[in-house]
Formats: C-alpha cells, structure tokens, sequence
C-alpha cells in the first residue's frame, strides 16, 4: 500500500475510533513500528491526533473514548500531581471506591501500605492493589470492556449498588460549568453516578484539560461533587462557578 493511501486510512480509523496504537497498525499494514510513526506525526503536523508512547489519539466529538493503554501515557506528570494531593484525605480504617480512570490507578500506587479497604470496577486497580497485605480488595463484577480495562453494565451497576464507602475518587471525560461531568461511555456513566450517590464524600480528580468541554452522557451536577482535586489553579470563572456550587477545589 503507497504511503498516503496508508495515512488516509489511519485517518479515518482516528476519526472514527479515536485512538490508535503503534503496534496494531504496524501488523495490520506488515510494516515496521516506525514507519507508523512517522505517518503518525504528519497526521500530528495536519492537526489530526496528539501523539503519545505507544499511539496517538483525537479529543474530538463528545462520544471520545481514548483506550486506556493510552490514556495512562497523557499528562501522565499531572496524575502524579493530583494522586498525590489526594493521599493526605485517605486514611487507615478508610472504605474507597476507585474508578477506572488513569488518574485513579496513579493514586492506587501510592495507597498500598494503608490499611483501608478499596472497592473498584477496574482490573488495572485490582491488579494494582492486590499487591498490598494491608488492603481489603472488593473487585466489582460484570461485563469487561477492554478498552477500558473495567467491569460494567447492569449487573455491575447493580453490585455497586450494595456498596457504601467513605470517600469515593473517580473522574469523567469532562466538566462543564452548565452541563456538570459527562463521560463518552454510559456504562461507565452509570457506575460513577451510582459511586456518587453511595459515597459519605465524593473527590472529582481530573486534570486540567478535561475543564470546559462535554461529553455524550450525563454523571452528575457539579453540586453532586464535595471535592475537586486537580493540577493546576483554576481561573476566576470556574472559581466561581465551583463556590456556587460548593465544591471545594484542591491544587498544589
């Protein structure tokens, strides 16, 4: 296949899938990791993708749903950042809930000599967490979802239903100051709306570049949330609209 036949295909999976991974497309057009990079960063140059280790990704449309193979490789400094301001609110004797996102299993590295019990829907937490002695570990179950390496759909939906803990720290696709948090997968909309209302105190922790956009489906309120652990200071506007709606924010 001639080059820009190749990079018009890789376009419109992009478009379409909104990620891709270096190794699928290497096997898929029989040529070498770095040929695909290359094509990568010219797609990158046109404003296509943002690439990152191992892919690349879009961010547009509301349906996005980057896998989390990639995701855990984006500002990936910045989730060290916000998981390490959310350890001073976890202590021993404490019940967690653990959402799937990448900033979540960031944290779940830095919690396992705490002596608390950890409920999650994500097997990239379990396997996490299960190296721990200390931590009592409930793995939510129900239907895989690869790409995002957790257990949704109605059963487990319905297991999270029985489950009440202290402090829940979950994050969305995006935030926006009308529409509240959003996320691109329902299933993973219900878990977390489901977590929000089971939890004596929710923490919103999400990065910056998630402020100001909305997804497809909604998860909650802003008024929903008690905490918003983030990167980076937030501007007046969103200072504002998280006081009105008394959330309390957090940043270094």
């Amino acid at each position: 296949m001639l080059q820009v036949s190749r990079i018009n295909e890789i376009r419109r999976t992009i478009q379409k899938n909104k990620s891709v991974l270096v190794s699928d497309l290497a096997k898929k057009y029989d040529v070498t990791e770095e040929t695909i990079r290359r094509d990568l960063k010219q797609l990158e140059k046109e404003g296509i993708l943002t690439r990152v280790y191992g892919g690349a990704y879009s961010l547009e449309g509301v349906q996005n749903d980057v896998t989390v193979r990639l995701r855990k490789n984006i500002l990936s400094d910045e989730k060290d950042v916000i998981a390490n301001l959310c350890l001073s609110f976890i202590n021993d004797g404490d019940s967690i809930f653990l959402d799937g996102s990448t900033t979540a299993s960031s944290l779940a590295h830095l919690i396992l000599d705490k002596s608390i019990s950890v409920v999650t829907n994500s097997l990239m937490i379990a396997q996490i967490v299960s190296e721990s002695t200390s931590i009592n570990l409930f793995l939510i179950g129900g239907k895989y979802n690869g790409n995002s390496m957790t257990f949704t759909g109605t059963s487990a939906t319905e297991a999270m239903k029985d489950y009440y803990v202290d402090k829940a720290f979950l994050s969305c696709r995006y935030i926006s100051m009308d529409k509240g948090l959003t996320d691109a997968d329902q299933e993973q909309a219900l878990i977390r709306k489901t977590v929000i209302h089971n939890c004596n105190h929710s923490f919103l922790i999400a990065d910056h570049t998630k402020l100001g956009h909305n997804s497809f489906y909604k998860v909650a309120d802003l008024r929903e949330i008690n905490t918003f652990i983030t990167n980076r200071p937030i501007d007046s506007d969103w200072a504002r609209t998280m006081g009105r709606n008394q959330v309390e924010v957090i940043f270094p």
